[in-house]
């Protein structure tokens, strides 16, 4: 199984960190969010990873690479030149040769979570996303649709009774990781580069099974897109 980081946004609407920084690397309780997630990979014994880059991509390769804890991790780059004009679906196909034949373990690099919730979705024996019971939905974030045990749309302008909170955080089994690709692969190539990945899955939805790791709002899981973020996270690691 193999970790890929998508690390490659310029984080602007935290211009307090990212104009000299990359997302992330900014500090949570003083540790860097990259740090966090790198940290808990070895909880689940992977040693493979991937972290697509852009804003400030030397930074975050000076970063590892100066962390002694690091040096039994496999961890490779692809660096998004045109990250300041895409989302990450274009970063996603720039690396479309590193994301074949294996499980894969994805994250947005910026999100802080509690260890047991990667210890769950990486045991998963099928694909699998974060889906949080209870709470008020977010109004700019993600939110997926949950039918019969299966999640079938995630956007952000998803609404229902049957939709909840979404994290990115993933667990894609090869096997759909390469339908998923293939899907990404047509918007790419129709220059549709700014949307979410999210919606390549929405198309096919109906030929993969992405059951829901379901946390509560007891749990910490949640990306840090704002420095009100940050504070909120310090608060719910203590």
């Amino acid at each position: 199984m193999k970790a890929v980081i998508l690390a490659a946004g310029r984080g602007t609407r935290m211009p307090e960190f990212t104009d000299r920084i990359p997302k992330a690397l900014v500090p949570v309780k003083g540790i860097p969010v990259l740090e966090r997630i790198l940290d808990s990979l070895e909880h689940v014994n992977v040693k493979d990873v991937l972290i697509t880059t852009g804003h400030f991509a030397r930074q975050i390769e000076e970063f590892v690479r100066s962390k002694k804890k690091y040096e039994n991790l496999r961890v490779t780059y692809s660096f998004n030149p045109q990250y300041a004009d895409t989302n990450y679906i274009y970063s996603m196909w720039n690396a479309k040769e590193e994301l074949k034949d294996d499980d894969i373990l994805l994250f947005h690099g910026d999100m802080v979570y509690d260890q047991h919730i990667l210890n769950g979705i990486a045991a998963s024996a099928t694909s699998t996303v974060c889906i949080r019971e209870g709470g008020k939905l977010p109004e700019k974030d993600f939110k997926g649709r949950v039918r019969d045990g299966r999640v079938i749309e995630i956007g952000v302008d998803v609404w229902g009774d049957d939709v909840h909170a979404c994290m990115p955080v993933y667990k894609w089994l090869a096997s759909d990781m390469k339908l998923w690709m293939e899907e990404i692969g047509k918007l790419v190539q129709a220059g549709d580069v700014t949307c979410y990945a999210e919606k390549a899955f929405n198309a096919i939805s109906d030929k993969i099974i992405l059951a829901p790791y379901r946390y509560t709002m007891d749990d910490v899981c949640m990306e840090v897109d704002t420095l009100e973020d940050v504070k909120l996270a310090e608060g719910l690691l203590r």
